[in-house]
């Protein structure tokens, strides 16, 4: 053998070797789309790697013989949220060109070709669909008819902004879903009257209805089609309420503070003086801790009844529960008070003395404001799109 044939033997070995060890350092793993996004970005920094350039060609043919198979399935669908998928699985060959555009060879490779404007004249063809789909629906009764209208020219309008007159027909049919609720003062059936104190604070029966008009928009409200209103205002304004929330409560249980007694000893060296060669001498001081504890846990459940007025019949009906724990300690001592530290004469010094709640009704205010949040989310839930 020559040494010219030796060295075009060995060159060749050598660029073999260089080939498969390119070629172990791209994984063809994941799916076709996937595959061709992690080629791209390989050969973005190694450009001359063969196997990465053929798993670029066959994973991106592949990957457009899928999403165009989708693509005729959907077409062939009369689903109206058809053109959702079709725009879908056309962006996402966009999001394949795009990655391989970033280098001419590659485009060259693959000879990828771009969705741009398939995917414009989609969106124009799911424009107007949308928007006469929405037409069926505005002229008829109901507010999930509405609902359905509003939903789809918003849809027409996303598509191609400003489609035709869809702004237009989203806020007529908005405006045909308004419903008038009136919220009621909680409902007491004279328990509260019969059975609770009223000393000086007093149970508000208007602060969760006030409140929670206050809180959805009243009769103002922009974001949600509905207008809360008191019954008191209801019939001051002569509304016609379309539905009616009752508020309840339920199993209510406050019992009297419950208390309990316990002591704890204290200990404490104190310097008394010196002695004569300057040493201090120290005493071992006593004193007894007495500690009354009252506590309670107070609970009931707020029930809520939706009603549809015009139809009279129940659109939900829940309760929610609340409770209100409470405990505090007061104390006094016998013995040394030089023995006590700093929480003993925190309780010593307690004036409160069991008066976070004077009544009944502060109790029933604050498990109020417990059920407030759950109240009000689930009315909103129930009357908003």
């Amino acid at each position: 053998m020559t040494v010219k044939s030796t060295l075009t033997s060995a060159l060749a070995v050598l660029i073999v070797l260089v080939s498969c060890r390119g070629s172990k350092n791209f994984s063809a793993s994941g799916t076709n789309d996937e595959i061709v996004y992690k080629a791209v970005k390989f050969l973005n920094k190694r450009p001359e790697d063969a196997y990465a350039l053929g798993e670029l060609k066959f994973n991106y043919q592949q990957a457009v013989k899928n999403h165009e198979e989708k693509i005729n399935t959907w077409r062939n669908s009369s689903d109206i949220e058809r053109w959702d998928k079709i725009i879908g699985e056309l962006s996402s060959l966009q999001g394949l060109y795009d990655a391989i555009n970033t280098s001419g060879t590659l485009l060259r490779a693959t000879k990828a070709q771009s969705y741009f404007n398939a995917i414009s004249v989609a969106k124009d063809s799911a424009a107007d669909e949308y928007y006469q789909y929405g037409l069926t629906y505005i002229d008829k009764e109901g507010r999930d008819n509405m609902k359905e209208a509003y939903y789809v020219f918003k849809k027409a309008d996303q598509y191609k902004n400003g489609f035709k007159n869809s702004r237009q027909k989203m806020k007529e049919a908005f405006d045909k879903s308004i419903i008038n609720v009136v919220i009621n003062p909680v409902h007491d059936d004279n328990f509260f009257a019969n059975n609770w104190s009223n000393r000086g604070f007093g149970y508000n029966r208007e602060y969760l209805q006030q409140t929670l008009i206050r809180d959805l928009g009243g009769d103002n409200s922009n974001s949600n089609p509905a207008r809360f209103y008191t019954d008191w205002d209801a019939r001051r304004k002569n509304i016609s309420p379309d539905w009616i929330v009752d508020l309840t409560w339920q199993n209510i249980y406050v019992p009297r503070p419950v208390e309990s007694n316990y002591s704890r000893n204290r200990t404490k060296k104190i310097e008394i003086g010196k002695d004569t060669s300057g040493r201090p001498i120290y005493q071992t001081v006593y004193a007894t801790v007495r500690i009354s504890r009252l506590s309670y846990n107070a609970n009931g459940d707020m029930e809520y009844q939706v009603t549809d007025a015009k139809q009279n019949k129940s659109i939900e009906w829940n309760r929610v529960p609340a409770s209100v724990s409470w405990q505090d300690e007061y104390a006094t001592y016998t013995g040394d008070s030089r023995a006590l530290d700093s929480s003993d004469w925190n309780l010593i010094n307690n004036n409160n003395r069991g008066q976070q709640y004077n009544t009944n009704d502060e109790v029933l205010n604050e498990l109020t404001k417990r059920v407030y949040y759950d109240i009000r989310n689930r009315l909103q839930q129930i009357t908003a799109w």
